[in-house]
């Protein structure tokens, strides 16, 4: 954690001449951040913080479904338009895709077919036809009969969500790249810029620093994932991205999202899989999925205000550390596409279990707070109180049961031990002490270092080894409280003062 000064509300950075073109005020508008000269020093800080108001980064619209008195899909054409990316041809193999898909959709009648039919189509037909393709796929859900059951409608609270993502968010989060780019390149620190333009003349990246591992914020794909994962293994909706925002459908209900036994051939090989059902169905009022949906987006726009804001990242002296924004910008997508991946793997408990670890590390490194706090039962079960008070009752029935088998997870992992020893102290505080144990087996069983010898062998003797496969949701639980507690983490990533 960097130590700051006490001024949170403006940061000095350092522009470089050719700089968006020698035109450097243009980014500044492109990014949302007011600049200001300061004695020949250029003081920034970002258009909310300036006028006093929320960051408009992320936004949620209701296009179609429950609340929506009459749709908007022409909204749809309307937002992909304003980007100017949008392509108004389908290639050739896409469209052959599209068309293999739908044979197979229609010839199989499979719930896994139609949704990738849907989602596919989402996202590539070109934009002016956009809307009619959304309402007709909203009409034939809706419109969806059950198997052997005609009159009942499984999908007829179904919906259809537009979550944007502000180009401004873009133009603040490259700026890290530049800079960087300016600190090593020896060629740009001495003046010389003519390999940079001839770069930039073909079209190849220039600032190219982390940038895959960055992907997430162009689509925000692995920013939805966790919300679409939210009810592992079941499934409540699936979604559609594209460069102007996901078009995401909610079901208004949810469906299995696993077979009974191996859907392919891999799942023959040997794999550790959960041995019984552990949770219940959520019974989703019309309006849950929509209002999770809504809370996620605000949660996003909220802590992306947080992660794109240069004042964050200052150092000792108020100038922006672009090294330090780069890093917490990366460690922010790898816990996202962390915990979305980790919701997919619900029939192997071990390689659950791995990403669970490796995403305490990363939650660690956001919070500031160690695992042993982290998976402390007292802790967890505050948090998840708060959250249980902060979201609305038709999102928390989306937002919360995951969190809630986490928190239940943890409180049997304590009844493994079946010694007691005056040196564990309570089971609560061995049960976190043994995750942490657990975390660092990830490099093999036993201490290394002298002082943690005793307590390390104490600790494997002391419990049986059952830990419950939903031990790995309490992940989903902290990344709800990032999301609902945005200032908490401006002041852990600032050092500890808030802007």
């Amino acid at each position: 954690m960097r130590q700051q000064s006490s001024l949170r509300k403006l940061v000095t950075i350092q522009i470089p001449p050719w700089f968006w073109g020698g035109a450097s005020r243009g980014y500044f508008s492109a990014a949302g951040l007011h600049a200001r000269d300061v004695g020949g020093v250029i003081r920034i800080r970002t258009d909310e913080s300036y006028h006093r108001t929320r960051p408009r980064l992320v936004t949620e619209q209701a296009i179609a479904g429950p609340g929506k008195r009459k749709p908007a899909f022409a909204d749809l054409a309307s937002a992909a338009a304003r980007t100017g990316f949008e392509s108004r041809v389908l290639e050739p193999a896409t469209a052959q895709e599209l068309d293999e898909l739908g044979r197979r959709a229609a010839a199989s009648g499979d719930l896994v077919d139609r949704f990738e039919h849907l989602r596919l189509t989402a996202s590539v037909v070109p934009h002016a036809r956009l809307p009619d393709h959304i309402e007709h796929a909203y009409r034939a859900l809706t419109s969806t009969t059950l198997e052997g059951d005609p009159s009942v409608l499984p999908f007829a609270h179904a919906g259809i969500h537009l979550v944007q993502r502000d180009p401004m968010l873009l133009h603040r989060t490259k700026l890290p790249a530049v800079l960087l780019r300016l600190r090593y390149d020896e060629k740009l620190r001495s003046g010389q810029t003519r390999h940079l333009s001839e770069l930039l003349a073909e079209r190849k990246p220039a600032f190219a620093s982390g940038q895959d591992m960055l992907r997430g914020l162009y689509l925000l794909d692995d920013y939805i994932g966790p919300l679409l994962g939210s009810l592992t293994p079941d499934v409540w909706g699936f979604a559609g991205h594209r460069s102007f925002g996901a078009i995401l459908f909610s079901l208004g209900t949810t469906v299995a999202g696993t077979r009974r036994g191996p859907a392919e051939m891999l799942h023959l090989l040997p794999h550790l899989s959960r041995s019984a059902t552990t949770w219940s169905r959520p019974q989703l009022a019309a309006s849950s999925c929509g209002n999770a949906v809504r809370w996620w987006a605000n949660g996003l726009n909220e802590f992306f205000g947080v992660l794109s804001d240069p004042v964050v990242f200052a150092d000792a002296s108020d100038t922006y550390d672009p090294a330090a924004h780069h890093q917490a910008l990366m460690t922010a997508e790898q816990l996202f596409a962390r915990v979305a991946t980790m919701l997919t793997l619900h029939r192997d408990v071990r390689a659950q279990m791995v990403l669970f670890f490796t995403v305490m590390d990363t939650l660690e490194r956001m919070t500031g707070k160690p695992i042993e706090t982290l998976c402390e039962l007292t802790h967890v079960r505050k948090v998840f109180a708060g959250l249980q008070q902060s979201i609305p009752a038709p999102a928390a029935a989306v937002l919360l049961p995951l969190a809630e088998r986490g928190v239940v997870a943890l409180q049997d992992l304590q009844q493994g031990f079946f010694l007691d020893a005056a040196a564990l102290g309570t089971r609560e505080r061995a049960a976190a002490r043994y995750v942490k144990l657990l975390r660092n087996a990830t490099h093999g069983h036993g201490a290394k270092k002298a002082g943690s010898v005793q307590e390390t062998n104490l600790l494997l003797a002391a419990h049986n080894g059952a830990v419950p496969p939903d031990l790995a949701m309490l992940v989903f639980l902290h990344l709800l409280v990032l999301l609902a507690h945005p200032r908490e983490l401006r002041r852990h990533l600032s050092g500890g003062r808030s802007g």
